[in-house]
């Protein structure tokens, strides 16, 4: 009897783990585009720090693009993945530890629309590095940037 009610527990639980499993595994709907993403920027030459961390250079358009990235390849690769009709992008380049982390939530903004926080969080390392961050959002978004502490 215990045998028989040790099985039925195992089978149970294995049926609850490939249930929560199948949760996990859900593809997001194609159609519906997050609304911030970061762009992989890794591999491309990229223009060093020229504006503090707080304010972003703001790429609106191709003609932005072409005056924000001097090296041709990289904004072939950056055109490809943003829409400009819809999207604009935020380009954070900074200097600093290594362990520097710059992460993206979005949240409900004052009056029904989004707001896009970006989180700084200053490393604690002694090594100097520099850093490049660049993000797709709606086009008109609302955006804040928070520096935190470690």
């Amino acid at each position: 009897m215990s045998v028989l009610r040790s099985t039925a527990v195992v089978l149970c639980s294995l049926a609850a783990g490939s249930a929560a499993f199948a949760q996990v595994e859900k593809k997001p709907d194609s159609k519906k585009e997050s609304a911030v993403r970061e762009i992989d920027v890794s591999g491309l030459r990229m223009p060093m720090a020229r504006t503090p961390l707080k304010k972003p250079t703001v790429i609106a358009d191709d003609k932005a693009l072409a005056a924000a990235m001097p090296d041709e390849a990289a904004r072939k690769a950056i055109g490809k993945q943003v829409d400009f009709d819809k999207q604009e992008l935020l380009l954070f380049a900074w200097s600093g530890s290594g362990r520097d982390r710059l992460r993206v939530s979005v949240r409900a903004g004052k009056g029904g629309g989004k707001e896009h926080v970006f989180a700084y969080e200053r490393g604690l390392t002694r090594d100097f590095r520099p850093h490049t961050k660049l993000f797709a959002i709606e086009k008109g978004a609302k955006w804040s940037l928070q520096l935190e502490t470690p």
